[in-house]
């Protein structure tokens, strides 16, 4: 499997077909081929967790307005990932915080880890949190397929260099425009 492919599978889970813009994706593969960024799977709970925190969503709608944001799917995924990111260590997680311009579904408070959960609509914003907000990792959460046990997470984590290069990218690309 090519790693645009890979990319691609990982942002746009689930039933989404992919329908965005190629070049988040060719940037983020590009990143990947040549070490400035690094990926690696990891379990981040049970799907028999995450279908528990999915009823109680379903069950008591209005009790998860910490994490509302996107349908209960979403938000049982959120919940799910900040549990995650307390049995790593981190006392406390935001929800829907604003970053960088955006909101990520799940950060932690010193804004070292982020985590985008489902379809990422926009996948060009990662890249945004690691060249503005110098996190160390943001994961990317896919929908679970059907026959999944565990919930795979995918760790993107920066590599010597990634600041800088995005900088010279920026540059470059404003460059053209202009």
């Amino acid at each position: 499997m090519s790693t645009f492919t890979r990319v691609q599978t990982i942002f746009y889970s689930g039933g989404h077909a992919f329908r965005g813009n190629a070049e988040p994706i060719n940037d983020i593969a590009f990143l990947l081929d040549n070490g400035y960024l690094t990926l690696a799977a990891l379990s981040i709970g049970t799907k028999q967790a995450y279908r528990k925190l999915l009823d109680n969503v379903i069950a008591q709608e209005h009790a998860y307005n910490l994490a509302a944001g996107g349908g209960k799917n979403h938000i049982a995924l959120k919940l799910l990932s900040g549990e995650y990111l307390k049995k790593q260590g981190f006392d406390s997680v935001l929800y829907e915080h604003p970053f960088c311009g955006y909101y990520p579904d799940v950060m932690t408070k010193n804004t070292s880890v982020i985590i985008e959960c489902g379809h990422t609509q926009n996948p060009e914003k990662m890249l945004t949190y690691f060249q503005q907000g110098n996190i160390k990792k943001c994961i990317q959460i896919p929908y679970p397929e059907r026959e999944d046990v565990y919930m795979q997470g995918f760790c993107f984590s920066a590599g010597k260099e990634l600041k800088e290069f995005l900088n010279f990218l920026e540059r470059d690309r404003i460059r053209l425009i202009n």
